[in-house]
């Protein structure tokens, strides 16, 4: 008899890719001395921390452009997400506009809001949403 080979057996390698997952929320309106700040929750649900830049635009009910904002993660120096933003942790931004909500100025409202999410200089997420009835006027 001759002798049987023992085939190698070639170790596995799994690789887990991770990625963030930044999603928004419109989460109050707050009109500031004739000025309005749509208030947004902006989270990263995914399994990487998010490092790159974000841009909100803002939107009326005819669907015309009313402003944007943009930020980078850069900005995030000397505080505790150092340039980052975590798995399971998110931050609150505001967009400031003229104009009002729905509730107070009507078709020429803020109604949606788009974002976009770049991260290694290439988008990797774009969405959009309704802007919420949350509202709260105050007055310095």
């Amino acid at each position: 008899m001759s002798p049987t080979s023992t085939p190698k057996l070639t170790p596995t390698v799994s690789i887990n890719l991770k990625k963030s997952d930044i999603i928004f929320q419109s989460k109050i309106v707050k009109e500031i001395n004739d000025k309005y700040r749509y208030f947004f929750d902006i989270r990263n649900h995914g399994s990487a921390s998010f490092k790159g830049k974000i841009s909100i635009s803002l939107y009326n009910k005819e669907g015309s452009f009313i402003t944007e904002t943009a930020f980078s993660t850069d900005e995030l120096v000397g505080t505790a997400y150092n340039q980052q933003i975590p798995p399971e942790l998110g931050m609150n931004r505001y967009v400031e506009a003229h104009t009002g909500p729905v509730k107070i100025h009507g078709v020429f409202g803020i109604s949606e809001y788009k974002y976009e999410v770049i991260e290694d200089g290439k988008t990797i997420k774009k969405d959009t949403g309704t802007i919420t009835s949350e509202f709260e006027s105050i007055e310095y």
